[in-house]
């Protein structure tokens, strides 16, 4: 170690493993690597916070691309897997093996148990092959990451980057290297490489053919593939592309590709150019932005704006929400302050695994539900903004005149919204597509929309009209006054009807010790529902039956700042029962109950 590294900080550059690819939680052990040949003594990794070792060095572990102490960066392991460390960590293997960008956190269990899989296998067939099957896997429960780390050491052993110029005139020819069971693009060539003719002849170069477009299928690993039309879709589900989390880029231009260069990592090719003009007059372009299917023609609309997006990150990958599916019974949106986390669409198979993306750091996530019934479908999306900090929302209408604001609500008169229609659909299946983030280092917030250019006649003319509604429609009106508190304090609105309930599930929020209810959702005697407060599937509680000869009682504890929140539902005809709850709120089978939430507390009303 340097003397200037002794006097500076160190950042870690990521909560990842660099040699097993797992995500390092809070409390493990880890060790940092100086250079190839040296590490630091093992200490605890806790996100956000510093370590000084033995040499005065402080490691900081906010694990953010942009910390504000510039300082160098360095990886860390884990120190099981670094002691099956077989070779040198050089720069080049930790390019070859670096993420490009963070899969979603719902990725980590499936790949686990990918290996978990594939080792007990192998354990099976080799040195424990007299042992059961299930004690395999138990084994390999223990192993899996230093399996992993040696695995990735192993087919890493001999990298060498370097670029090759294409001719797209004549044939193409690829190589693949397996990765964890996964196919990838190792190398392109004009020729088979070698004497034994090694490569798959990807382009058979017609006399006289033009490509206008290659269209290229990768991940967070690398380039799984590339085609020179557009794929079919038995091409894109075949074994080697049937992973979550692909995304599709175009190269393109109108009048032919002649040549591309294939960057290489050494191990696997990362990124390709179009290297059809000159150096001198080469505009140097990339790859366009990433979608989840090969072949989209959409406009992108930047939501703090409502205008066409312009001077797009380079980085971008959208993914959509499916509208009006067969089966979509609701949409969700996970929302945080002033931004929209995420959208998603609920079907009659649809999982819960998503919210493990925003639980990795859900502190001051909050989870809204607008149920679809069956003869409902969503019929219009606005973006809500206001002209100075940009969007705060989405809007959604459905065909039975219900509206739900996801996002927070304006309580201070004085602060003018304009409310945007983006998007206008029929009962026929469409799709929206909305940038997808990093979840370990990206601004957490849905920024863009795309709309496909085919559904443009029935969604929103190129030109967004510039005029706008200022109020929200009259179905989510308060009939209360506002909770007015601190200033900064948001505040979240929704509303139901108390006629004709059949059933109640509430939700509990798991994510704080006093296990508040959240938000409940109703079911009505004519097949209808309706949500009020928060609610996320996987916390709700069982569907309790109404009888409406007793009284609904919502009992409000406070917390230890003296804020107030739902702790006990009830339906009885007699005197409160004893409860840890401070007060207590009975509520007619008539009328409209208003929920109020913010991340802190809850306000409840009830009006004629």
């Amino acid at each position: 170690m340097t003397a200037e590294d002794s006097i500076q900080d160190v950042c870690i550059d990521k909560p990842r493993c660099r040699l097993c690819q797992f995500l390092v939680q809070d409390g493990e052990i880890v060790v940092a690597a100086l250079d190839d040949d040296h590490a630091t003594s093992p200490f605890q990794f806790r996100r956000h916070t510093t370590h000084e070792d033995e040499t005065g060095t402080y490691f900081h572990m906010c694990c953010d691309s942009r910390c504000m102490s510039k300082s160098r960066r360095v990886p860390c392991f884990h120190r099981d897997c670094y002691s099956v460390k077989l070779l040198p960590i050089s720069s080049n293997f930790l390019a070859a093996t670096d993420y490009a960008f963070s899969p979603p956190i719902r990725f980590e269990p499936e790949r686990q148990q990918r290996i978990i899989r594939t080792l007990a296998r192998n354990l099976g067939l080799g040195f424990l092959r007299q042992l059961p099957r299930e004690l395999c896997y138990i084994v390999a429960g223990y192993l899996y990451r230093q399996w992993a780390a040696i695995a990735c050491q192993d087919v890493a052993r001999h990298l060498y980057p370097s670029n090759s110029m294409i001719n797209l005139t004549q044939d193409v020819y690829a190589t693949y290297v397996t990765i964890e069971g996964i196919s990838y693009l190792q190398s392109l060539q004009n020729s088979p490489l070698g004497n034994d003719a090694k490569g798959h002849r990807i382009l058979d170069a017609p006399q006289g053919h033009t490509i206008r477009v290659i269209y290229v299928a990768y991940d967070h690993v690398g380039i799984r593939n590339i085609y020179f039309e557009l794929p079919r879709r038995d091409d894109r589900c075949n074994s080697s592309l049937d992973c979550c989390g692909l995304w599709w880029k175009q190269l393109t231009r109108d009048f032919g590709l002649v040549r591309i260069v294939a960057q290489s990592d050494g191990l696997k090719i990362r990124r390709l150019l179009d290297s059809t003009d000159p150096p001198v007059s080469r505009s140097g372009s990339l790859l366009d932005q990433a979608w989840p299917t090969p072949g989209l023609s959409c406009r992108l609309i930047d939501l703090d704006t409502c205008g066409s997006a312009e001077g797009l990150p380079d980085n971008l990958r959208m993914s959509f929400v499916d509208c009006n599916t067969p089966g979509t019974n609701g949409y969700s949106a996970a929302i945080s302050g002033f931004h929209i986390l995420k959208m998603y669409a609920h079907g009659l198979d649809t999982t819960t695994q998503f919210d493990l993306d925003l639980d990795y750091d859900a502190s001051a996530v909050l989870w809204m539900y607008m149920p679809i019934d069956a003869d409902e479908y969503l019929v219009q999306v606005w973006a809500v903004k206001h002209a100075e900090s940009g969007f705060l929302g989405f809007m959604l209408y459905s065909s039975q005149g219900r509206a739900v604001m996801f996002g927070s609500y304006n309580v201070h008169p004085g602060l003018r919204l304009q409310f945007h229609l983006i998007y206008r659909t029929t009962r026929s299946p469409s799709r929206i597509y909305i940038n997808d983030w990093d979840p370990l280092c990206d601004d957490k917030r849905i920024k863009y929309l795309g709309i496909e250019s085919a559904n443009d006649e029935d969604s929103v003319p190129e030109n967004i009209d510039p005029r706008y509604r200022e109020t929200y429609p009259p179905s989510i009106r308060p009939s209360s006054s506002p909770p007015y508190t601190q200033y900064n304090e948001l505040w979240y609105y929704t509303n139901c009807r108390l006629e004709n309930v059949v059933g109640i599930a509430c939700c509990i929020d798991k994510g704080v010790s006093h296990k508040p209810i959240m938000g409940i959702l109703i079911h009505y005697g004519d097949g209808r529902r309706a949500c009020v407060g928060q609610y996320r599937f996987d916390w709700a509680l069982d569907l309790l039956a109404v009888d409406t000869s007793r009284t609904l009682r919502i009992g409000l504890g406070k917390t230890r700042k003296n804020l107030p929140y739902a702790a006990s539902l009830r339906f009885h005809e007699e005197a409160a029962p004893t409860c840890n709850t401070a007060s207590w709120i009975d509520l007619p089978w008539h009328g409209k109950l208003e929920w109020w939430f913010s991340l802190r507390q809850c306000k409840l009303c009830h009006s004629d």
